[in-house]
């Protein structure tokens, strides 16, 4: 598929989603045994940590090293996570 550059694109396999979504959940797993379940107590709060590893990605974009952004990527997407769940909890409390 081309996109409107006129670029071939890669087409992402359901295997690859499914590894992206496993990094995903054991980063977050990983959060939660070195930081505990304590919810993000505001979206500021949350918006903090996301814009902080937003930072890191820049940097590590930046820098070119690849295994930095993915790491950043994922980290963006642990912490994405978990502000939905903390908004949800703070919703039931």
């Amino acid at each position: 598929m081309r996109d409107i550059t006129g670029m071939e694109r890669p087409q992402v396999s359901n295997d690859e989603l499914r590894a992206a979504r496993n990094a995903i959940a054991l980063s977050l797993h990983q959060r939660l045994d070195e930081k505990t379940r304590g919810a993000f107590i505001s979206t500021h709060e949350a918006l903090g940590v996301i814009t902080e590893e937003y930072k890191e990605l820049i940097d590590a974009v930046q820098s070119n090293e690849r295994n930095a952004i993915f790491l950043e990527l994922i980290d963006i997407a642990t912490g994405c996570e978990f502000a939905l769940a903390s908004m949800l909890a703070c919703e039931d409390a």
